[in-house]
């Protein structure tokens, strides 16, 4: 008489093996899931950075076409951006304060021709600094360089500005 195995042996603490393969798998999965939504956030994020980058050129394009303009930029960010910053690189940098943070930072750029800035750097993703086109930077980090404008509540507000019988534009 040939001995087989019972029901029991393929059991453990009361599981049969497909049970217990059917969580696993149900686990694997849900693991899964959490990996791809952190993805696609992370690529939400970085979207967000290329678009402002984008629109803002486009506006600033639409003032420098312009006779006279003034106009406001808003737009949103990823919430662990704090700051938009615009410097000019090739003079000294002059803030103290988080500015002064923000400079020391920055100063890493200084063979580039980047004009603006998402603060902090590792948080924008591998668009940290830009150079943005047609703006009078000599006149924005007058007072201050950098120039930042704090970013409330994942938005900020930019004041496009070009002058009447002006060249380049301001932003404040």
């Amino acid at each position: 008489m040939k001995r087989g195995k019972s029901k029991k042996s393929q059991e453990f603490m009361g599981m049969s093996f497909t049970v217990m393969f059917s969580i696993f798998l149900i686990v694997v999965f849900i693991v899964i899931a959490f990996i791809a939504i952190k993805a696609f956030l992370s690529t939400q994020q970085c979207s967000q950075i290329g678009i402002f980058k984008k629109d803002l050129q486009a506006e600033i394009d639409k003032a420098w076409n312009s006779a006279s303009l003034s106009l406001e930029f808003k737009r949103s960010l990823p919430s662990n951006i704090n700051y938009v910053c615009f410097a000019n690189l090739s003079n000294a940098m002059t803030s103290s304060g988080i500015e002064g943070e923000i400079a020391e930072d920055i100063s890493i750029y200084d063979e580039t021709e980047d004009n603006m800035f998402f603060y902090p750097l590792e948080n924008a993703c591998e668009i940290p600094s830009g150079y943005i086109k047609h703006l009078n930077i000599d006149e924005i980090t007058k007072t201050k360089n950098p120039y930042c404008i704090k970013i409330s509540k994942g938005n900020v507000i930019l004041n496009i500005e070009k002058p009447l019988r002006e060249i380049l534009v301001k932003v404040s």
